[in-house]
């Protein structure tokens, strides 16, 4: 009885990671060049059952369901043409390094601009970092243009390159808001390249995502039904002492 506890509850604090993550998912689903995120689970508090003391082993008992490292998804990106000089869209495993607060990272989101002390930024502020690591600083968005490779320019003269960086998309996590950090083991490659005056848009599927939702709030909901008879069962055991 109590392992079928321990199942429940598992599964329900797995469920509620899962809907977390597809909530985020939802709210970024007009966020250009975000990457939908998946999560993944792994079995917990496993154990190996023999046929007998020192006998072969039948296989693994399992008690439960944990979070595993969530994974980005693969799929493609539509993108969409806007003009705009400073648009640029970027492949599902395509990145380009920023400055925050804490440090450098890594972003996708394309719909750049110039900030009031000249330097271009994202969406949230981040400093773009150039290929030297320094902020690139335009002094102003008039005449600037991002060709395909990530040059920087301003009337055919290089002002500045984008730190383009290639990692698989599955290689990466999402961070604080808007950027990206590798998983352990993962090293972006320096290079990459861009589609100017575009914007790659989210590739959230919003119809698949609220269904998701859906389906786990009800796979929640029996979690939560088989706790409570689960434990109204062991409760009456200690007090009667008979076993359903």
């Amino acid at each position: 009885m109590l392992r079928g506890v321990y199942e429940a509850a598992s599964g329900m604090l797995a469920l509620q990671h899962q809907e977390a993550v597809l909530a985020g998912n939802l709210a970024n689903a007009g966020t250009p060049g975000y990457l939908a995120e998946e999560p993944t689970f792994a079995t917990t508090l496993a154990l190996s059952i023999q046929s007998h003391p020192g006998g072969p082993p039948v296989g693994p008992l399992a008690f439960g369901v944990a979070d595993a490292t969530d994974n980005l998804s693969t799929a493609p990106s539509q993108l969409t043409v806007t003009g705009r000089p400073l648009d640029i869209a970027l492949g599902s495993n395509v990145f380009f390094r920023v400055a925050t607060p804490t440090g450098t990272g890594y972003a996708r989101d394309g719909a750049l601009s110039v900030n009031a002390q000249g330097y271009l930024v994202t969406p949230e502020g981040y400093l773009v970092l150039g290929s030297n690591g320094a902020p690139i600083q335009v002094g102003s968005a008039q005449g600037v243009t991002i060709t395909g490779s990530g040059q920087v320019q301003r009337g055919g003269q290089v002002i500045g390159s984008l730190a383009l960086f290639t990692a698989p998309a599955t290689g990466m996590l999402p961070g604080a808001t808007g950027l990206y950090v590798p998983k352990a083991g993962t090293v972006p490659a320096p290079g990459g390249t861009v589609t100017p005056g575009a914007l790659a848009l989210s590739n959230v599927d919003q119809a698949v995502a609220m269904a998701d939702v859906v389906q786990t709030v009800g796979l929640y909901q029996a979690d939560e039904e088989a706790a409570h008879v689960q434990a109204q069962a062991f409760a009456n055991l200690l007090a009667t002492g008979v076993q359903p």
